[in-house]
């Protein structure tokens, strides 16, 4: 154990990786004691849960959750939530995505429980507390904006949780650099310049949203760059399609973990390299569930603010059983938010992984956006300079992949690419709503 190891392990309460998840009885047990927890001291929670016909005595067991109405991304913002006693540490704005975003408040203990399950995650990719880890992050998280955001909001406890999270905890003991890229970087950018950054720094773990990675592998590989060494990688913050995955793994030589998780809820999964891109539902602090094909969460730790079969947005698949690695459990799949698709005139709806496999097998491209609406198509592509010709070969190809009649097709490779208040790229700018 080195220094950086002696001083953060303990006071996080880190003790190793975990182990199989507990049994459902323990689990069920949690879940009932945090609803009625819930019910008695969260005035939004009791309102929702009473006109429901529900008493704090409803919920007794895992299979009881179908008796609770959801919990919509604006409730979480609305004063009664709260249902803890202690004060609140800090408060955690989600990136705003798609649409207004929420604070998470979080108490002293959680926050602490939040940590320890961030080192348990990156611990499983092999690095240890001091290894190089390179972290590529929009401008909107870099620490000037959100200290100037901060400021304005009058946060200072915001300001100096920032500073410690940032400059202390993650660049001291974590030895952490960010690599802040704008979001108009997907028009316009050079693999050489990000590559240059990751070999100076020689990370052993690379942390990023598979967007910007995936973007630069395709574009350096075009151009016949040489790929720096990295141990592992670590893909959060939106999908990862199994294309881009395999093709991550091949380019860098390296294993890539894929991570589900959010502002909202924390560290809800984690991939292992048998998993693909099918993330290990941590079952012992999550209940995972579908409503249709959306992933409804339920976080058994945060009693600060519950959050109780919480609707994340997102398009996805469960499956329990066992994995290639020999873990028995429940395992999911993110398909992309289930807002953001399109669907053939046979009513096949394709979301982002769909869009992300397509731009996969696109060898010329790297980045790829669908506006318009259903029937009514409009692809964006880049590089820039393709010829007229090998556009209209794509769009052939894109017609034929997903049964699309070409006369609802447009393609160009020069307009401007949208992306979103929180830096990320979406495959998507639809005018449909789901």
């Amino acid at each position: 154990m080195n220094l950086r190891e002696k001083i953060i392990l303990p006071l996080a309460g880190f003790t190793g990786l975990p182990g199989t998840p507990g049994p459902a009885a323990d689990r069920s047990a949690r879940f009932a004691e945090l609803y009625r927890h819930a019910f008695r001291n969260s005035p939004v929670y009791r309102e929702k849960y009473s006109a429901a016909g529900l008493s704090p005595d409803s919920v007794k067991e895992l299979p009881d959750s179908i008796k609770l109405p959801f919990l919509e991304k604006e409730e979480l913002s609305l004063p009664g939530i709260k249902a803890g006693n202690k004060a609140t540490v800090v408060s955690l704005a989600s990136g705003s995505t798609s649409g207004p975003g929420v604070n998470t408040r979080m108490d002293g203990s959680y926050l602490l429980k939040r940590y320890r399950m961030l080192l348990e995650i990156l611990y499983s990719t092999g690095w240890r507390l001091g290894d190089a880890a390179f972290a590529f992050h929009p401008e909107e998280y870099g620490a000037a904006a959100l200290f100037s955001k901060a400021l304005k909001e009058g946060a200072l406890g915001k300001i100096v949780f920032n500073f410690f999270q940032e400059s202390v905890l993650y660049r001291l003991f974590h030895n952490r650099k960010n690599f802040l890229y704008s979001s108009a970087a997907f028009g316009n950018f050079s693999a050489e310049r990000y590559f240059s950054e990751l070999r100076a720094f020689a990370p052993r773990l690379v942390i990023s949203r598979p967007d910007i990675l995936c973007a630069l592998m395709r574009q350096a590989a075009m151009k016949g760059l040489e790929f720096p060494e990295v141990e592992s990688v670590l893909c959060v913050g939106n999908i990862l399609s199994s294309s881009g995955k395999a093709a991550l793994e091949d380019k860098f030589k390296t294993k890539v973990y894929n991570l589900y998780a959010s502002t909202e809820l924390g560290y809800v999964g984690l991939s292992c390299p048998s998993s693909g891109v099918w993330v290990h539902v941590d079952e012992d602090n999550y209940l995972a569930e579908l409503d249709g094909t959306e992933v409804i969460v339920t976080d058994f730790s945060n009693y600060h603010t519950p959050v109780i079969r919480y609707r994340t947005g997102d398009a996805g698949e469960l499956v329990r059983g066992r994995c290639g690695c020999g873990r028995e459990g429940l395992r999911l799949k993110i398909k992309g938010r289930k807002k953001d698709f399109f669907e053939n005139s046979g009513g096949e709806r394709f979301y982002a992984c769909d869009a992300d496999e397509f731009l996969a097998s696109e060898k010329e491209l790297y980045a790829l956006q669908i506006a318009g609406k259903t029937g009514a198509l409009g692809l964006t592509v880049r590089p820039g300079g393709i010829a007229a010709g090998a556009l209209n070969e794509i769009k052939n190809r894109f017609c034929g992949r997903f049964k699309i009649s070409q006369d609802e097709v447009s393609i160009s490779c020069e307009a401007p690419l949208s992306g979103t208040p929180s830096g990320k790229f979406p495959f998507f700018a639809m005018e449909h709503k789901a």
